[in-house]
């Protein structure tokens, strides 16, 4: 090893919250190819310093176990508020690494019924802290899908603080800090509210993803208009469509087999009132 890198891995244990500056600072696929020739157990504190949203990109970047070792190094619920963050296809490559205990646990608490905001929650939207510049939000919209806006979260990630749109963005210098950029003040929705509840909300007429913050407070981010619309056509499905719980499938033989019964009955009773009427007329 090298006094380079001997200096590298000093600088990640001693100061963490540098270090995550300074990945921030690099380009995703740079930084990624760092992260996956860094021991996990130096890595981690690093990645859960910087803003989740910086960080989950950087795990869809790096090797499936790498990123699972980095994940098991975490607090559990460090690890999920940040799984939250990763798209679907290589977070489900970083569970196959997990031992299958640990998988089975993240992925429970991942879930979402399908009728709650949370179960369509997006990472799309490019989230950034205060003291970020304007040339940070334009390398990270690089690798964003459609957006209006990108959501702007305390440097922890812990707390929203609203929305700057794409038009302030690309007016205002490369070195402005965006904190002075005028936001727009934007209450966040619950992760456990109803689609129903916010299908209807005007705030959409001005954004494309709504900010989704979980049971802490936390941005787990975006809810947009397609998943929106995705979301509430699978709640609208036809009833034969969706499987029926158990419940209903006895319930429903307990009624067939009653009916059955009951014709047997009637039958029964038929047949005894034709005998009595034969055996009356001789």
């Amino acid at each position: 090893m090298n006094n380079e890198t001997k200096l590298m891995l000093a600088f990640l244990e001693r100061a963490p919250t540098g270090a995550a500056e300074e990945l921030q600072a690099l380009p995703l696929d740079q930084a990624a190819a760092l992260v996956d020739s860094i021991p996990a157990q130096l890595s981690a504190p690093v990645l859960n310093t910087m803003i989740p949203w910086h960080a989950a990109r950087l795990l869809e970047r790096v090797s499936a176990p790498r990123a699972a070792m980095i994940l098991r190094q975490l607090d559990f619920t460090d690890a999920i508020g940040l799984a939250r963050l990763i798209d679907s296809a290589p977070r489900n490559r970083m569970l196959e690494e997990l031992p299958s205990g640990f998988a089975r646990r993240v992925a429970r608490s991942l879930e979402y019924p399908f009728h709650q905001v949370g179960a369509w929650i997006e990472p799309d939207v490019p989230t950034l802290g205060p003291d970020h510049c304007v040339h940070d939000a334009m390398r990270a919209l690089k690798s964003a899908g459609p957006v209006s806006h990108v959501f702007l979260a305390s440097q922890e990630g812990e707390s929203f603080l609203g929305l700057i749109s794409l038009q302030d963005i690309l007016r205002a210098e490369m070195s402005m800090p965006l904190f002075r950029l005028k936001g727009k003040r934007v209450d966040p929705l619950s992760s456990l509210a109803s689609l129903s509840s916010v299908t209807f909300d005007e705030r959409w007429d001005d954004v494309l993803h709504m900010p989704v913050v979980g049971r802490r407070g936390n941005l787990l981010g975006g809810l947009s208009r397609a998943a929106l619309r995705r979301g509430t056509q699978a709640a609208h499905a036809t009833p034969a469509s969706r499987p029926r719980p158990m419940i209903n499938e006895v319930t429903r033989a307990f009624g067939v087999a009653c009916v059955g019964i009951m014709d047997l009955m009637a039958e029964a009773v038929t047949g005894q009132g034709s005998e009595s009427q034969r055996t009356a007329r001789r």
